[in-house]
């Protein structure tokens, strides 16, 4: 009553929005005027319903009842159950008291998210949604062809058990250069070339064939592959 400090102890739970806060070791202080001290190394589920998103050695700062921001670790575990883990340097509360965490993996990271595909850019978390957003550059997890070592842009959510990044129609680099998927022929040479998320040999060079929708790895025949959702479809029936 002096201090006008409160010290709980065995706090099992902080329920804030729609997510969950784990204090460690179940301590807590709140301070004059309702001020609740920073918590440190904190769990939080974000969102108590769906739990779909768990990030640890948080730091919280929580504000009232319905905000709170923080910065912690995720783990992204791809389809051999291996966990990746990254910071996410911002997590919060959005104008509809939905928790949504954001991040960014740089390419010294050797992050991938799947075994057939790396990644590097921003990743954000929405609470109400199983899958993460990837924005940034994608690049295929090959050592056959250097032409292709290119980080291409994409952002989408991704299921980390059904890998189909989509290709825009003007396929670029994260350099903003223009690449390719396709057929092509060569304007001087009426030489027919093929490529694969790689540069034409000149701009002004003939489209033949060019392929868009989504990349995906082939794992039964060990191929990438681009086309639409309807072909991949019909690619992945058995036999």
């Amino acid at each position: 009553l002096k201090e006008n400090i409160i010290y709980a102890k065995d706090v099992k739970i902080i329920k804030v929005a729609d997510a969950a806060i784990y204090p460690e070791k179940g301590e807590l202080t709140i301070l004059k005027k309702a001020e609740m001290k920073p918590l440190e190394n904190a769990k939080i589920l974000t969102n108590t319903s769906t739990k779909y998103h768990t990030i640890y050695d948080a730091v919280v700062n929580i504000n009232s009842r319905m905000n709170y921001s923080a910065t912690g670790v995720y783990d992204y575990i791809d389809e051999t159950n291996e966990k990746f883990p990254f910071k996410l340097t911002k997590i919060s509360v959005d104008t509809t008291f939905q928790s949504y965490g954001e991040g960014t993996i740089s390419d010294s990271a050797l992050f991938r998210i799947s075994p057939d595909f790396d990644f590097m850019g921003n990743v954000k978390f929405l609470s109400n949604n199983e899958y993460l957003y990837f924005n940034g550059g994608f690049k295929i997890n090959q050592d056959c062809d250097n032409s292709t070592a290119s980080w291409i842009k994409f952002k989408d959510y991704v299921d980390p058990l059904n890998i189909y990044i989509p290709l825009s129609d003007t396929i670029r680099d994260i350099n903003n250069n223009k690449l390719e998927a396709g057929i092509f022929l060569a304007n001087d040479t009426n030489e027919i070339y093929t490529a694969f998320l790689s540069p034409k040999f000149k701009l002004s060079d003939f489209d033949l064939i060019k392929a868009r929708g989504y990349i995906f790895y082939d794992k039964e025949n060990k191929e990438y592959k681009v086309s639409n959702k309807e072909k991949i479809k019909q690619i992945k029936q058995p036999g």
